[in-house]
């Protein structure tokens, strides 16, 4: 069998595969991903957001709203 390390042309995702992510990890790469997004992209984000229903796009939502007020409190 051969691990990761001697596989070098395995991607993010093969090498997540194999392995358990917690919501909260989950939680936490997400609100990493947001708080790089600019304004423009957080607007954006939220417009394709609006379509969905409230149940399946509450955490995101809340997710760029608190990655826009971010921005805003260091403006």
């Amino acid at each position: 069998m051969t691990t990761a390390l001697e596989k070098p042309d395995m991607n993010t995702e093969e090498l997540l595969a194999g392995q358990t992510i917690t919501p909260a990890e989950e939680e936490q790469n997400s609100v990493q991903s947001t708080s790089r997004l600019s304004r423009e992209e957080i607007i954006d984000s939220l417009r394709k957001l609006v379509e969905g229903s409230v149940e399946e796009v509450k955490d995101e939502v809340d997710e760029l709203k608190q990655a826009y007020y971010k921005q805003k409190k260091l403006k």
